[in-house]
């Protein structure tokens, strides 16, 4: 292949790579419902992001000794 037609479909690509990133929607989560304004891993921290718009969330989740989560 030679350089103008590399170069073309380097640009041809780089665009189409540009047009995708523009239509991704930006997701926003709660670590941990909010460590710097509430208690950690809290339904009261969970209720406070909700209610500030978030909609994912992200905990964590332990197995006791008698194998419950």
């Amino acid at each position: 292949m030679n350089k103008i037609r590399m170069i073309a479909l380097a640009a041809c690509m780089a665009a189409t790579l540009d047009a995708s990133a523009q239509e991704q929607e930006i997701r926003l989560f709660s670590h941990r419902g909010g460590r710097m304004e509430h208690d950690e891993n809290t339904l009261s921290a969970f209720q406070a992001s909700y209610d500030a718009g978030y909609r994912g969330f992200e905990t964590d989740i332990r197995m006791t000794r008698d194998g419950a989560l």
